[in-house]
């Protein structure tokens, strides 16, 4: 369960990022108004259309976060982040669309798109330098997630390259766990000696007994766990 001061900071992403989006349909009517595109037709009055605006504003906060954006610790890198942001944008595209057709209202689907857009490169941006500000306030605190890597050598190495500097600036690595090689109560042992606040888990090459085996022990110490399917890697929950 969320802590109540998580849920306020996740409250305040959403609310600012559905201000972010607000503001991209206003930039984008503004453009679309003040340089016609390919001789398209004239557009609507802005007046009309203001209730589109509160619309925008919930719809963009609420694909983000059915695709995870706002979970607290994401190792998706740089890449992973912007994919989330894209396939948040085609959504919230495909559903204000949808909207204006069911009620039978004309808007620019011009309009539409361009505000996706800008309200996605909006978003980004703001969790980027949200991202790095608070990987700097962190750092000065001397805070960081000191994460366990699970899994082979070379899939723990891929995973690391992968990561983003605001993401790497988070994480304090304090060592690897091959569970080929070495055994669970090993495992507890690193869990006791560096103080691990969380277990990233490559899939690669981890059968599903054994899995169950290391997820067991990590409840057990308290620790969060963040599964990874690794490369090449088949999922054992499908």
């Amino acid at each position: 369960m969320l802590s109540h001061s998580r849920q306020n900071r996740i409250l305040l992403f959403k609310i600012s990022d559905g201000v972010l989006f607000a503001v991209a349909l206003g930039l984008a009517y503004l453009l679309r108004a003040t340089f016609p595109f390919f001789d398209l037709p004239q557009i609507e009055r802005f007046q009309e259309h203001l209730w589109l605006f509160p619309v925008f504003a919930l719809i963009g906060p609420l694909t983000l976060s059915s695709q995870g954006f706002y979970r607290e610790l994401r190792l998706n890198g740089r890449l992973g982040t912007i994919m989330i942001v894209a396939r948040s944008v085609a959504f919230s595209a495909i559903a204000l669309i949808s909207i204006l057709f069911l009620v039978r209202t004309q808007f620019a689907r011009s309009v539409i798109i361009l505000a996706c857009g800008f309200g996605g490169v909006l978003v980004y941006l703001r969790h980027e330098w949200l991202a790095r500000f608070m990987a700097a306030r962190r750092t000065q605190n001397a805070w960081r997630h000191r994460v366990l890597w699970v899994g082979a050598a070379e899939e723990n190495r891929r995973l690391r390259d992968s990561l983003s500097p605001a993401e790497r600036d988070q994480l304090e690595s304090v060592g690897e766990f091959d569970p080929g090689a070495e055994s669970v109560g090993h495992l507890v042992r690193l869990l006791h000696e560096h103080s691990v606040n969380a277990v990233v888990v490559n899939l690669a090459g981890i059968d599903n007994n054994r899995l169950q085996f290391l997820l067991s022990a990590c409840e057990r110490e308290g620790v969060s766990v963040i599964v990874r399917p690794g490369f090449f890697a088949r999922s054992p929950f499908g």
